[in-house]
């Protein structure tokens, strides 16, 4: 019944019928329902119809509409902001809990028709430009209205997305195929960087998952982007500080995250002082400066290649094989990469030794593999 009503509500507004309806109305049905039906496990058939593109759609246009609405009256009285803001945290409520119940039911999934069913949604969500946008209009809307509330749903919304991108990009069709890293691109900005910071500072009383979806998207930024130094603000240092002071139970990428980040932080303290020392022993004579930069470049150069290779370790850890999965990115052999992460001071001599018996054990059981 629910689903029916949903559909004929959304085709009324639609068509523009004349019967008085609130469109709030639609978007509240929404969150409150699909929250209730994935609360009390409904079968998938009963709600299908919402889960579909078609409700993907309006709301984006509905998104989109709004926030154009609120940008032509950023000036009016408070009233008027009010509304408008309440209306767009109604649209974007409904669409995160669209979206997390898809992400819900496909994970659930068990029949092969299900599963189909699903993929087809997700190639025909990744597809369309405008859900691979519509994230990123949202965090503009973000840095201009204060609300925690909203800015935690579209960081919600915005982890649900990038889900569906991947997971639909299997089952998109060929012409319309699109890289992750790419799409990514566009998220290595300070106005993403500092809704994440936002975010964070509230860290101890988030959802585990609310911290997931933003340690996940800086992860990205760090790390498929190479865009590190937007890490490197202030402001989420602190937050960072803050967070490993509290003794707050993170889980390992987010630790290794924030390690990397204060590591790489004071690495470039350490650059910029070496630089100013140099300078002030240097004088102000033309070749002496050619000499410092040189100097100075040379030191930045394997300060990169440290962070390169601290990132990587981060990364692999946990590893079967640290050593040899971090080989795997780094121009360098086996024996390089572990007497650097003893030097550098990346690993104690305990952790050196078990990472060599990882290798070794590693190495053994590819020769065993080998037929005789």
């Amino acid at each position: 019944g629910f689903s029916d009503l949903a559909v004929k509500i959304k085709e009324l507004l639609l068509k523009g019928s004349p019967v008085g309806i609130d469109k709030s109305v639609l978007f509240w049905m929404l969150s409150y329902f699909l929250h209730l039906a994935a609360s009390v496990n409904l079968s998938f058939n009963h709600i299908s119809p919402i889960l579909s593109s078609d409700f993907v759609t309006f709301l984006i246009f509905e998104c989109v509409n709004a926030c154009e609405n609120m940008e032509l009256h950023f000036n009016s009285n408070d009233v008027v902001k009010k509304y408008l803001s309440v209306h767009l945290n109604l649209i974007v409520t409904a669409f995160k809990e669209i979206m997390s119940t898809i992400d819900l039911y496909f994970r659930k999934s068990c029949s092969q028709k299900d599963k189909m069913l699903f993929n087809e949604l997700y190639g025909r969500l990744s597809s369309m430009q405008c859900f691979r946008q519509i994230p990123l209009l949202l965090f503009q809307i973000c840095s201009k209205y204060n609300s925690k509330q909203f800015l935690e749903d579209v960081t919600i919304l915005n982890h649900h997305t990038m889900i569906a991108i991947d997971r639909g990009s299997s089952y998109s069709s060929q012409h319309k195929k699109i890289k992750m890293v790419s799409h990514l691109q566009q998220f290595a900005t300070k106005n993403i960087v500092e809704c994440c910071r936002k975010v964070l500072e509230n860290f101890k009383f988030n959802s585990h998952f609310l911290n997931e979806c933003v340690f996940t998207l800086l992860h990205h930024i760090a790390g498929d982007l190479h865009s590190s130094h937007l890490l490197i603000e202030p402001s989420l240092l602190k937050v960072f500080s803050e967070i490993l002071k509290e003794d707050i139970e993170l889980d390992q990428y987010q630790e290794d995250l924030i390690m990397y980040i204060l590591t790489k932080f004071s690495r470039e303290v350490q650059t910029k002082f070496i630089k100013e020392q140099q300078i002030k022993k240097g004088g102000s004579k033309l070749s002496d400066d050619s000499s410092i930069n040189s100097s100075v470049s040379s030191h930045c150069l394997l300060i990169e290649e440290d962070d390169d290779l601290f990132w990587w370790y981060l990364q692999f850890e946990q590893d079967k094989d640290p050593v040899s999965r971090i080989s795997e990115h780094l121009p360098t052999s086996k024996q390089d990469i572990l007497s650097k992460l003893q030097i550098k001071g990346f690993v104690s001599v305990e952790k050196l030794k078990l990472l060599k018996e990882k290798m070794k054990a590693a190495q053994d059981s590819k020769l065993e593999a080998i037929p005789n």
